[in-house]
């Protein structure tokens, strides 16, 4: 597009795992792996995809027992709120499924499913472009085909066969 004069957005200057709709990717993937990663869960919980307050998540973190994680705090406090019991539901659903599938299918769901999707792009900020993004389709495709291929090359090893099958399975 430079070479032909085309104007371009600057998401081509972006690195990759510094952008914040990227690092609350790999959160999830962080909680789904090891729940006892208090950091991770505790910016997710504050990110758009949970939208828990500073002031939720203090209550939540403040009243834990000596080495209990925020995750069993969750757990254990999901009865009295409704937000904290339907988070609870979401982490487990995505532990559950990463458990069982292979990870460009566990994002692929959850981008789709779950609105995560529509709430990274919220995050993104495009500043006046979203009509431009919204019109063309280039941010789903962006966030659907280019950053989720990016995450899964950089957080999987080296398959031990280079053909489709080998691949996806791995």
């Amino acid at each position: 597009l430079k070479n032909r004069g085309i104007a371009v957005s600057g998401v081509d200057r972006l690195t990759l795992t510094e952008h914040i709709a990227v690092k609350d990717l790999l959160a999830i993937a962080r909680i789904c792996l090891l729940t006892e990663d208090d950091l991770s869960l505790a910016s997710l919980l504050r990110s758009p995809l949970f939208a828990f307050s500073d002031a939720e998540l203090m209550e939540l973190a403040a009243y834990r027992a000596p080495g209990e994680s925020l995750y069993d705090r969750i757990r254990a406090s999901a009865h009295s709120s409704p937000k904290t019991a339907s988070a609870l539901e979401t982490l487990e659903r995505w532990r559950k499924e990463a458990a069982d599938s292979a990870v460009f299918d566990f994002f692929a769901r959850i981008l789709a499913r779950d609105r995560v999707r529509a709430r990274l792009i919220q995050r993104l900020g495009v500043e006046g472009r979203g009509d431009y993004y919204d019109h063309s389709g280039a941010m789903r495709d962006m966030l659907q085909n280019h950053l989720l291929q990016l995450l899964c090359l950089t957080a999987i090893e080296p398959p031990s066969q280079f053909d489709p099958s080998a691949v996806r399975n791995e």
